[in-house]
């Protein structure tokens, strides 16, 4: 009984962690198919910018109103800090749309909407992230 208890449970963890790896790679696929549908779209548009010693490159599009962000080579944001990003509308209106890993100046984020958004915004923030930005870094204009 006790070893049938044992496969029982060992199959419940496998299982698990099966079904959470298939759950990323769906989640994966959906954000790939997504981003392809966005640098195909005849209105896309590249804006760029030097950031913390990076780059910073937003493709975004009005008609399907998603950008992507691609963060490359960006100093590293210190100690317990994340690079913080954010869509920013009027002249000082920042919603938080992603971070890059902790310690990363490197890494990609889909923003699912650019409604008002005139930039772009990249912040150093403590690891988590803040309600609003503390220390930005960089903006791109989305024009």
């Amino acid at each position: 009984l006790a070893s049938l208890t044992a496969a029982v449970t060992t199959w419940a963890v496998v299982d698990s962690q099966v079904q959470a790896e298939r759950d990323r790679v769906t989640a994966e696929r959906n954000r790939n198919h997504r981003m392809a549908q966005l640098l195909t779209a005849p209105d896309a548009v590249l804006r760029s910018a030097t950031v913390a010693g990076g780059r910073v490159a937003v493709v975004a599009s009005a008609d399907r109103n998603t950008a992507v962000a691609v963060l490359t080579g960006l100093a590293a944001p210190g100690h317990g800090r994340v690079y913080q990003l954010w869509t920013v509308a009027g002249t000082s209106r920042y919603t938080a749309v992603g971070m890059l890993a902790p310690g990363s100046g490197t890494g990609s984020v889909l923003v699912d909407s650019l409604t008002g958004a005139r930039a772009f915004g990249v912040s150093r923030e403590p690891t988590g992230g803040s309600d609003s930005p503390t220390d930005v870094v960089g903006l791109v204009d989305l024009g």
